[in-house]
């Protein structure tokens, strides 16, 4: 019988962490994006949670561009947040576009965790069109992280978020 010498057992050591590293990559999920007016009522006043998870982890640093469709408009739009996203935000706003930057000061969160994002004070549009898409580009570094799109659920959004 032949005795399997010690660096060959460090190489197949090493080719079984490398494949199980491989298998739990290619488990996560790919990005994901749902989006939900929290009080689906016409003409009335909303927030929309948007509600998301990435292949890749989410840096403190990450910046969001939500695009959004003309009847979504982001003038009145004054608060972000998050149950699930520490560190506090930045919000700015070009068009429609909302820009939401993390200060820096929250935690990666690490890849296929759903997390949720709140943005308070929309006026949801007089004809609650099934077809609005919503846009979010994730970037960091002016290199883009994740780009998801979701048209707009006019229900609010189940209580407990997937874990």
């Amino acid at each position: 019988m032949r005795r399997v010498r010690p660096f060959s057992k460090f190489l197949l050591t090493l080719f079984a962490v490398a494949s199980v590293c491989l298998a739990t990559a290619a488990a996560v999920a790919a990005d994901s994006l749902a989006v939900y007016a929290v009080s689906p009522t016409p003409g009335q006043r909303s927030i929309y949670e948007l509600r998301f998870s990435l292949s890749q982890p989410l840096p403190p640093d990450a910046v969001f561009e939500i695009h959004l469709p003309p009847a979504l408009n982001p003038n009145e739009v004054k608060v972000v947040g998050s149950q699930t996203i520490d560190g506090g935000f930045r919000l700015r706003k070009q068009g429609n576009v909302l820009l939401v930057e993390r200060t820096g000061r929250g935690h990666v969160v690490p890849a296929g965790k759903t997390v949720d994002l709140k943005l308070a004070n929309f006026r949801n549009p007089k004809v609650l069109d099934a077809g609005l898409q919503v846009r979010l580009v994730i970037r960091r570094g002016g290199r883009s992280v994740a780009d998801v799109s979701s048209s707009v659920r006019w229900a609010a959004p189940p209580k407990v978020l997937a874990r």
